[in-house]
């Protein structure tokens, strides 16, 4: 157990000192070996590259004037290389003046010690450098670890619900059965209940769908048939897919005569405004309207949905897309939710080389939109239903 910063500064750790004099590399050595630190010498910049190399130190004290690479562009280079950007880099110098330090910051130094070197000065710098590096690499750890087990427990969800799937497709055409047969022979009391059980397993067997098609999109397994597809009419067919909540859905079409359409999946695309037009829905007070815009802008096709419920507060913008990420009402979780509605939205467009978003404000309603590439098309109106739609 850790009981204090300092620690984690432990006897065996490893200093890498680089510089060009002998003798500033002996009067390090001997005053950090005093410490029980282990000690490594490198003469210049190239030869503390190849050390750094071979093995990662614990810390670095760095000269700053050294022929041939100087030690501001040895800093930078660690610093630019991700296996050793997190190693402490102290900077050992004669120069004082406000210049020379920013310099150093900029090269990417952790920290300072001036010439001529003060042991105690040297001795806590270090015992500092070497306790940030070893709470990284504590964290680090940690952090892979939990990757690890979060990749367990995605497999081991996965693998179940992809079991479930079979049996659950079963009982729900058993239970559709039932309802059909049922008309006739059950009392309307068990009809109701049948019906019930129906709908619930039907919404079982979305999430399921959505889980591990959320898993597939997050693995770049899902596979996409793109076509130049028609954007209003992929909207017009999530809106028909709502039923009744249909009535309630307002579909304009910013681009006139002319419908953007976009190389998309148009099933995938269906399933986006789907899922937007019902939580739009479901947040939207009874009585009033949620709108679908569809229109072109700066060489996209943008969907917007916007209801007009309670709105999310902004600090809320960013976790609504992750996954199993939920906000309801005054920013509280969202009941009978998978969570994983928008998060689906914002993979299946993100594999379309497209953008997802969010426009709202505590109680002033919200408007989700998205974008994908588009190329123009005119077309005449495909049907009665469409021509009205236009004219009104």
């Amino acid at each position: 157990m850790i009981t204090g910063f300092a620690d984690l500064a432990v006897a065996d750790a490893e200093v890498l000192i680089v510089d060009d004099d002998a003798d500033n590399r002996f009067l390090l050595k001997e005053l950090l070996g005093a410490e029980d630190y282990r000690t490594v010498e490198a003469t210049n910049g190239i030869e503390a590259l190849e050390r750094v190399a071979e093995h990662l130190p614990d810390a670095i004290l760095l000269d700053v004037l050294m022929p041939g690479m100087d030690g501001l562009e040895v800093c930078r280079r660690l610093r630019a290389d991700p296996r050793t950007a997190a190693v402490p880099v102290i900077l050992v110098t004669a120069q004082r003046g406000r210049e020379d330090r920013l310099a150093g910051i900029a090269a990417g130094a952790s920290d300072f010690l001036t010439k001529p070197v003060d042991v105690a000065d040297l001795r806590l710098r270090v015992r500092n450098a070497v306790a940030t590096k070893r709470l990284y690499d504590r964290v680090e750890r940690e952090y892979q670890r939990t990757k690890e087990l979060e990749q367990h427990r995605d497999n081991l969800v996965h693998m179940l619900v992809h079991d479930l799937r079979s049996p659950l497709t079963g009982i729900v055409c058993d239970l559709q059965l039932l309802e059909h047969e049922g008309q006739r022979t059950l009392h309307p009391n068990l009809m109701e209940c049948v019906s019930g059980a129906v709908k619930s397993a039907q919404v079982l067997s979305g999430m399921i769908t959505s889980i591990l098609d959320v898993n597939r999109l997050e693995s770049g397994a899902m596979p996409l048939s793109l076509m130049d597809t028609d954007i209003v009419d992929v909207v017009r067919e999530a809106r028909t897919a709502l039923g009744s909540a249909a009535l309630r859905v307002r579909v304009e079409n910013g681009g006139g005569q002319a419908h953007p359409t976009a190389p998309c999946d148009p099933e995938l695309i269906r399933r986006v405004v789907l899922n937007l037009l019902s939580n739009a829905i479901d947040y939207s007070p009874p009585e009033e309207p949620v709108t679908v815009k569809v229109a072109r802008r700066n060489g996209n096709v943008r969907i917007a949905v916007s209801d007009r419920g309670p709105g999310i507060p902004a600090e809320h913008h960013d976790r609504i897309f992750q996954k199993f990420g939920q906000v309801g009402k005054n920013g509280r979780p969202r009941k009978a939710s998978s969570g994983l509605g928008l998060a689906f939205c914002q993979l299946a467009v993100e594999a379309h080389s497209g953008q997802i978003g969010i426009e709202s404000e505590d109680g002033k309603g919200s408007t989700f939109w998205f974008e994908l590439p588009v190329r123009e098309v005119d077309s005449e109106p495909s049907s009665r239903e469409e021509a009205l739609e236009r004219s009104a």
